[in-house]
């Protein structure tokens, strides 16, 4: 079963009206810490920016994400929150990712 990504934070640049609570915000700033596969508050090609650390698969024990799927599940899982934030990102938008190592 794939789990959440966790420390997911997206800044956007716009405020909308939003079901989630943003996790901090500012000025034309909203943060969220959220799962990005389940996140419905932010609208496709609105994103500046998405930093992430998403689980890496080395059994590292999370609270809440099984950290030792098979590699394919593990593909999956990856494919699908890269699609997510692709979606979620301008066309001009950053991506910032985490390496673990």
């Amino acid at each position: 079963m794939l789990n959440t990504i966790r420390n997911t934070i997206i800044p956007v640049t716009t405020k909308w009206e939003i079901a989630s609570t943003p996790h901090f915000e500012a000025e034309n700033i909203l943060i969220y810490k959220d799962d990005i596969l389940k996140i419905s508050a932010i609208p496709n090609n609105s994103v500046d920016l998405i930093v992430t650390s998403p689980p890496y698969n080395v059994d590292i024990h999370y609270n809440s994400h099984a950290d030792d799927l098979t590699y394919e599940d593990y593909l999956e899982f990856t494919q699908k929150w890269i699609k997510k934030c692709f979606d979620l990102s301008k066309n001009e938008g950053r991506f910032l990712l985490n390496i673990y190592g």
